[in-house]
C-alpha cells in the first residue's frame, strides 16, 4: 500500500519538475528572442540580445517643442545583425503624443517626416535607397514607415536617417501650431528569427 502511494507521489512530483522545467525553457527562449531598446539618453547607445545590435546617434527619444516653419532635424538608427541566420526586425514609435493640427491654410500636415534607408551587406557593398515621401508624424503608436517585419541578413547593417520637418507654408498664416509638442520613443524589436541555435553563443 505504502509502495503504491510512494510510487503515485513520485510520478506527481515528476511531472512537476517536467512542466517546471519545460516553463522554463519557453521564458528563456522568449528572453532570448526579444530585444526591445528604449534609452532616453543623448549619447550614442548600443543594446545586444539574439546578436542583433541597435544603435541610435542621439538616443531613442524624439522630442519636438517650439519649432518654427522651415525648421529641420535628424536622427539615425542603424541595425546590425550579428547572428549566424536572417532575422527580421521592425521598429515602432513609442509612447506616442502629438497635438500638432493640420494646417488651417494648406490643410495638410505640416509637420513631416522622411525615412531614407541603407544595407551595408558583409562584404562591405552599401546599398542606399531613395529618400520616402512626406510622412505624417504619428499621433498613436505604430511602426516606422518601411520600418515593419524588414528581413536582414548575417552581418548585414541597416541604417535609417529619419529626416524631420515642420514644412514652410508661404501662402498663410502657421500660427495653430504654436506651442505645440511630440514626444515619442522609438523601440526596435526582433519580429522573427530563423533558424537560431539557442546553442551558439
Amino acid at each position: 500500500m505504502n509502495e503504491n502511494k510512494n510510487k503515485k507521489n513520485i510520478t506527481i512530483l515528476s511531472l512537476i519538475i517536467i512542466c517546471a522545467i519545460i516553463i522554463g525553457i519557453l521564458g528563456a527562449t522568449y528572453a532570448y528572442f526579444t530585444i526591445n531598446v528604449d534609452n532616453t539618453s543623448n549619447t550614442d547607445t548600443s543594446i545586444s540580445s539574439a546578436k542583433i545590435d541597435v544603435s541610435y546617434s542621439d538616443g531613442a527619444k524624439v522630442e519636438v517643442s517650439n519649432i518654427i516653419p522651415g525648421w529641420t532635424s535628424s536622427k539615425t538608427i542603424s541595425i546590425t545583425n550579428n547572428s549566424s541566420v536572417e532575422v527580421s526586425y521592425t521598429i515602432n514609435w513609442t509612447n506616442v503624443s502629438n497635438n500638432f493640427v493640420i494646417g488651417t491654410v494648406s490643410g495638410e500636415e505640416e509637420f513631416v517626416y522622411y525615412v531614407t534607408k541603407s544595407t551595408t551587406n558583409p562584404n562591405s557593398t552599401v546599398t542606399t535607397g531613395t529618400k520616402s515621401a512626406a510622412q505624417t508624424m504619428p499621433r498613436v503608436d505604430g511602426s516606422l514607415f518601411n520600418a515593419s517585419n524588414v528581413s536582414i541578413a548575417p552581418g548585414a547593417t541597416d541604417t535609417y536617417v529619419i529626416d524631420f520637418e515642420y514644412i514652410n507654408n508661404e501662402n498663410g498664416n502657421q500660427t495653430e501650431n504654436m506651442n505645440k509638442t511630440f514626444t515619442s520613443t522609438l523601440q526596435a524589436s526582433l519580429s522573427n528569427i530563423t533558424g537560431l541555435n539557442m546553442n551558439n553563443n
